[in-house]
Order: C-alpha cells, then structure tokens, then sequence
C-alpha cells in the first residue's frame, strides 16, 4: 500500500479514536473519497485532507507571542490585576524584534486606558482604541480574573489563530468541494482537515480558534483534527447542495 494511503488511514483512525459514535468500526482504502469507515450497516465516505499552516503567519504568532509575554511581565511588575487579554493582528503584518518594545508600550497603554471599565464590568473590548495607535494590533478583548489571588497576566490565541485561520479552512472545503460530484456516494460523505505535525512545535491549540460561524460545505460532516494533540472539532456548517 503507498504511502499516502497509508497516511490516510491513520488520521482516519485518529478520527475514530475520538469519536464514540465511531466505536467498533473499520476502515477500508478507497478512492473518492478517501477512505470508507463501516459502522454496523452504515457505510461512511471520508474524504481526508492536510492543512499546513503559512510558516511566515507562524513566525508572525510567535513574535506576537514574545511580545504578549513581555507585557504581561510588565503589567505584573506594575501591579495590575490579573487579567486574561485576548488579541488579533492585522493580516499581513511582521514584526520585528526591533519594534517589540513599541508594541508591548502599545498594549500596555491600551490596558491602562480601559482598566477602571474593565475592572467595573468584568470584561471590556478595547478594539476602537487600539486599532488607531497600532499598526500591529486589530482587537483586543480582556477579562478580570477575579478567581485569581496574585497579579498574573494570561494572553492567548494570537497570530494566525486569528487572522488567517479561517481564511484557509474555508479555501480548503472549497478545493474539496470541487471534486464532490466525482466521489462514490455513501450512507454520508465526511471531510477530515488536519492541522499534521508529530512535535510541539507544530501544536495549534484549537480551544483558542474562532471556530463558532458556519463553512459552507456539500460534505454532511467536517472535522477538524490537530495531529500533536490528537484534538477534534467539528465545524459548524451550512449545507449547499443534496447529501446522500
């Protein structure tokens, strides 16, 4: 058997592993789609794809993420409360390690603007402000931690999470949307989007995606999987066409 198929049995195998409803069922190589997992008398058609993230996006999140880190550093030497912040980016940026300090200032003056409103109501969205003094950043949403007892800062999802995440899930349904018609009908169609990588460097927490709006989509079902963490989600869609 090549190697690709192979590939695809595997990440099927992952799917069927997280999904109780797939208990007990096999899996056989097909082609158009994929693969065909059996379930009692139900025949499943799964149509398996690999979705690499954009290398220069990555290195945009991880610069983005040193400079979140040194603002909450900052932030807890100043004696703010404990926060949890939340920001994109604007697509298409690349910062460099040069402008880091102006961003972290950035960030921090924004914090300390909304700070009385935020710890009043518990959370403040603080968009408006910092997209007219940022080049870098396009939202930001922060939280009071008030179950926390020491000042601590806790910044999550940036980069591409935020940005062009879904951008590419939504160019990858509709590449495989494209080959529909051609594929053997089953008992129902499925299509499995891998976020692939067996390191940590490769992890893509998928708790901190915005994965709430429907794709559009023929397939009946979409998954999402991140291979490191053997994650799934599945995606909320809208179907466009006639399911079998």
């Amino acid at each position: 058997m090549e190697m690709k198929k192979q590939r695809e049995l595997h990440l099927a195998g992952l799917l069927i592993e997280r999904l109780a409803e797939l208990a007990g069922s096999t899996l056989s190589p097909e082609e158009r789609p994929d693969v065909v997992i059996s379930v009692g008398p139900r025949r499943i058609g799964l149509e398996v794809t690999e979705l690499y993230l954009n290398t220069e996006a990555r290195r945009t999140e991880g610069e983005v993420a040193e400079i979140l880190a040194a603002a909450e550093r900052q932030a807890c030497s100043r004696g703010v409360p404990p926060l949890q912040v939340a920001v994109s980016v604007v697509q298409g940026t690349n910062p460099s390690k040069r402008q880091r300090q102006m961003h972290v200032a950035e960030l921090l003056e924004t914090i300390s603007v909304e700070l009385p409103s935020i710890m009043s109501q518990g959370r403040a969205q603080a968009e408006l402000e910092i997209a007219r003094r940022s080049s870098l950043f396009r939202t930001i949403d922060v939280w009071r931690l008030r179950e926390r007892a020491t000042p601590c800062w806790t910044t999550v999802r940036v980069g591409f999470a935020a940005t062009d995440f879904r951008e590419a899930v939504e160019s990858r349904i509709a590449a495989k949307e494209a080959r529909y018609p051609g594929y053997t009908r089953r008992d129902a169609t499925w299509l499995l989007i891998v976020l692939p990588g067996e390191n940590v460097s490769s992890f893509v927490d998928l708790d901190y995606l915005d994965l709430d709006a429907p794709y559009a989509s023929s397939f009946s079902r979409v998954f999402l999987m991140e291979e490191f963490s053997r994650a799934v989600r599945e995606l909320p869609i809208e179907i466009v066409s006639d399911q079998n």
